[in-house]
């Protein structure tokens, strides 16, 4: 390649235009070599038209190639994300699996919770009952026993 540069900047009918708009000649000097500046600039790192497709033409093959590899690499992740998704789906519907086994579970340990719940009830008012009516035939007896004893014991004595 060749070096080529972007010089087509006329510094002196720019300077000249901005001394007719009222600026200082120094000052539209120091304008004018500071846009030139910046516009010197290395193009040889540039390419034209007709290098570009020579080089294209050139690398076709090589192009090609990885066009190919990439298309190749891309089938490649495709079926692994597809995989990637049946796993996930498969994970999915173990979970939701599992998810009905733990209600079904819990369902069953509720009903016998509350079987017994149920049967510690009855047996506890059994109890209760029975309690009670022991009471009472305990608080009946001494009663009677509060009432025969004096009368017993004037008769006997």
């Amino acid at each position: 390649m060749t070096n080529r540069y972007y010089e087509d900047f006329d510094t002196h009918t720019a300077v000249k235009r901005l001394i007719a708009s009222g600026l200082a000649s120094e000052a539209a000097e120091a304008i004018v070599n500071s846009i030139s500046a910046g516009r010197r600039a290395d193009l040889s790192h540039l390419v034209t038209k007709e290098e570009f497709f020579a080089f294209k033409e050139e690398h076709k093959d090589d192009i090609l190639s990885v066009k190919n590899e990439i298309q190749a690499l891309k089938s490649d992740m495709d079926k692994r994300f597809i995989l990637v998704d049946k796993r996930f789906d498969k994970i999915e519907n173990d979970m939701e699996l599992f998810k009905k086994d733990v209600k079904i579970m819990l369902a069953q340990h509720k009903d016998e919770t509350n079987q017994l719940i149920a049967r510690n009830k009855d047996e506890t008012h059994q109890l209760i009952a029975k309690t009670k009516n022991e009471t009472i035939m305990w608080i009946v007896g001494l009663f009677t026993a509060s009432f025969l004893i004096p009368m017993l014991t004037k008769f006997f004595v």
